[in-house]
């Protein structure tokens, strides 16, 4: 494996981790008070009726799951604070991360074995998949530091490929993730 020539570190963006966890503190706040003053029922979409009892299992069952994101969240900012995880252009490759998130670990893919790279940009979030050796490499858009990061890798990889080969496109059969 030769020298890496640039990096791109993969992290949630704080802005994502913060307002996760804002937005889903709020949720479960909101939902302990309703289901610890709640004394009516209640009545969703004018179709289902819960009775007193059943409208405080439905408000702690609501502030449970939104705790769980705000723990989602604590994880998320563990990770981007512990995590060595990142994409990497070396001078005959990339190098992925494998593995348990936020382990370290990374596999070298040769650019002679890369036979297709693909973008996709879905909801307004973009990927790039790179196939090699049957397996489909993914780079998350969101997770790179700058918009620009993307689109910067993509030129790097169809610079390193198109030496030496075409690219389809599409690859014929989508191979299955590492």
């Amino acid at each position: 494996m030769s020298q890496v020539l640039r990096q791109y570190p993969c992290k949630p963006r704080w802005r994502d981790v913060l307002l996760g966890a804002g937005f889903f503190g709020a949720c479960t706040a909101t939902f302990v008070h309703l289901a610890a003053t709640n004394e009516g029922g209640v009545v969703i979409n004018g179709i289902i009726r819960l009775s007193p009892l059943w409208a405080k299992v439905f408000f702690w069952t609501l502030a449970g799951l939104s705790f769980a994101f705000v723990l989602g969240s604590a994880l998320m900012a563990y990770m981007r604070l512990t995590a060595r995880v990142r994409i990497a252009i070396t001078a005959d490759g990339m190098l992925f991360p494998t593995g348990r998130w936020g382990s370290g670990k990374e596999c070298h893919v040769p650019f002679a074995r890369i036979v297709a790279v693909k973008r996709l940009d879905y909801k307004g979030m973009s990927y790039l998949y790179v196939y090699a050796d049957g397996l489909r490499y993914t780079v998350q858009g969101f997770m790179l530091p700058r918009k620009g990061d993307l689109e910067e890798i993509i030129a790097l990889v169809r610079t390193k490929v198109g030496e030496g080969c075409e690219l389809p496109t599409t690859p014929s059969t989508p191979p299955a993730s590492p």
